[in-house]
């Protein structure tokens, strides 16, 4: 009976080496120490060496780009992205971890939301076409009343002035236009949060004192690292910090607070709320405020919405709202943060 329950555990054991073998997916087994008992095919495939008996924080140093783990992937020195997952070993100390090479989703993924883009800007061509020919009209009309002869210094200054109010808005509509069509190209870094809204603190500093608003960053834990666009994530919270300047006026009170989340799959996110007192978003018009040239103010491009919740896909993550009249506004922000497999 001895020998039959040793037969059946080898024919196991063949069973479940055969199936490692067969996966596509890279399987590394670690030790309590972090050193590779086993692994399969795919996995010395991807990683381009042998693996059992190295240490893996090694494997990482040598196979990965420094610093390119981020959230659930990471990127290898041949420029393959993998997705990295992990596991524990049941009873036994150390960790099994799951290795896929995800570069051509990746791709296909970039490619879909740039046609995306490219679709949802075409669309829009008539939208900007109104939002275009309206201020062109307007400078036109003053530049044409300049041209008259008899015309006072003080209408001619008033003139130049309404001119160049309409072709900045022009050079607005513009500038949005490209953030929103290079959202698809921007480049991440690993970097702190803490820096970045240090960074944004500096930023506003002026426009908050000219306002006579005050802005409160709650106590957050300042090891937390995003793989991000600095300037395009700094540019998303300066948007919505100047809406709710805009909407609150000088008794703006603005608090920016950070939650570490956990969501499915067992993926780590920050939520990064910026909540105010202002009078509340109508409710009739919330499901459209990030649509691109939608707008409630007369000299808004409707873009700024649009080019945060570009960035912040681009970013892996969502932007949603909740606003009433009593509790004034909040934006929340979900964005992946990163971690390390070492």
């Amino acid at each position: 009976k001895r020998q039959q329950q040793l037969a059946e555990k080898e024919r196991y054991a063949r069973r479940l080496s055969h199936l490692l073998s067969a996966l596509p997916a890279g399987i590394i087994v670690l030790d309590m120490r972090g050193c590779i008992e086993e692994s399969n095919p795919a996995a010395t495939e991807l990683l381009d060496e042998p693996l059992e008996g190295e240490l893996w924080r090694d494997i990482i140093q040598r196979a990965f780009e420094p610093g390119s783990q981020a959230g659930q992937e990471a990127r290898l020195k041949d420029g393959r992205t993998v997705s990295i997952s992990t596991c524990p070993r049941g009873d036994e100390p150390g960790q099994i971890i799951l290795l896929m090479d995800v570069s051509e989703t990746r791709l296909l993924q970039q490619a879909l939301s740039r046609h995306q883009r490219l679709s949802a800007m075409g669309e829009m061509s008539a939208k900007l076409a109104h939002q275009i020919r309206t201020p062109l009209a307007s400078a036109l009309l003053y530049t044409s009343n300049m041209s008259k002869t008899k015309l006072k210094v003080s209408e001619r200054n008033k003139f130049i002035s309404k001119t160049l109010s309409r072709l900045q808005h022009l050079e607005n509509v513009v500038e949005d236009m490209l953030s929103f069509s290079r959202v698809g190209e921007l480049g991440h870094e690993i970097m702190a949060l803490s820096d970045l809204l240090q960074e944004l603190d500096q930023a506003m500093e002026t426009h908050l004192e000219a306002a006579g608003c005050r802005l409160t960053i709650e106590t957050f834990d300042s090891n937390i690292q995003l793989n991000a666009n600095r300037d395009a994530l700094l540019g998303v919270l300066q948007n919505l910090m100047g809406n709710a300047i805009q909407a609150c006026g000088s008794t703006g009170e603005f608090v920016l607070s950070v939650k570490t989340v956990t969501q499915t799959r067992g993926i780590a996110s920050i939520d990064i709320s910026l909540s105010d007192n202002g009078p509340g978003i109508p409710q009739d018009i919330l499901p459209e405020i990030f649509e691109p040239f939608f707008t409630t103010r007369a000299n808004g491009t409707g873009l700024g919405l649009a080019v945060a919740k570009a960035v912040v896909e681009n970013h892996a993550g969502s932007i949603w709202v909740e606003s009433s009249d009593s509790n004034g506004t909040r934006f929340i922000i979900r964005l992946p943060i990163v971690k390390n497999y070492t």
